[in-house]
């Protein structure tokens, strides 16, 4: 299970993992987390605190767009497709993807490109609303 999630994609991905029953956190999963810096982490005690209680691995991939690069980030920087290849591994997967369209049509693209069945890939793109 590859989950992607953008800024504050990140909710409901987070909801559909806590609402796994026991017998799904066998489930191995790669959460893929873009944000532009640091200070746009959010929810990461609770996911880590889910972590813990899996069944199969569970691997929390944080990666920064316009972090600083004097600042002391030691973690993935760039885009969260960058990382996809060398994280999946030609493993098969289900894709879960939430966020800002830009990323999530990227995402969808290179799981395309690696292999995953397009049937095998959800998407939630959320778009700014402007009253008017």
């Amino acid at each position: 299970m590859v989950c992607v999630a953008g800024g504050t994609g990140l909710a409901p991905i987070k909801c559909v993992l806590q609402g796994m029953s026991q017998a799904q956190r066998r489930r191995d999963v790669l959460l893929f987390f873009g944000a532009r810096q640091e200070r746009d982490l959010y929810c990461l005690d609770e996911i880590r605190a889910l972590q813990k209680i899996w069944g199969g691995r569970f691997e929390i991939i944080p990666v920064l767009s316009e972090e600083p690069v004097a600042s002391a980030w030691q973690g993935k920087r760039g885009m969260v497709t960058e990382y996809f290849e060398e994280f999946l591994r030609g493993q098969s997967c289900e894709g879960y993807l939430c966020g800002p369209p830009p990323m999530v049509d990227a995402a969808e693209l290179v799981l395309l490109r690696l292999g995953v069945a397009r049937e095998c890939i959800y998407a939630d793109r959320f778009f700014n609303r402007i009253p008017g």
